[in-house]
């Protein structure tokens, strides 16, 4: 399932929200899928101004 989003309309924050489903496939470094996204995607260094560097570092492996 390919998920298509206006620029900046929030449609990141939704992806992460299905992610955990199992019909989506697993990103092999982590068991987890909601430690992954809390490690990667929201963690602390996250900011205003860097957002986008954090979703669009996994942007290719999620649109398999």
């Amino acid at each position: 399932m390919k998920l298509n989003f206006v620029a900046g309309g929030g449609g990141n924050h939704i992806r992460w929200l299905l992610y955990p489903d199992k019909i989506f496939h697993s990103i092999e470094d982590y068991d987890n899928k909601l430690d992954f996204i809390k490690a990667e995607i929201y963690n602390n260094d996250r900011s205003w101004d860097n957002w986008l560097e954090y979703e669009w570092n996994w942007r290719t492996e999620l649109d398999r």
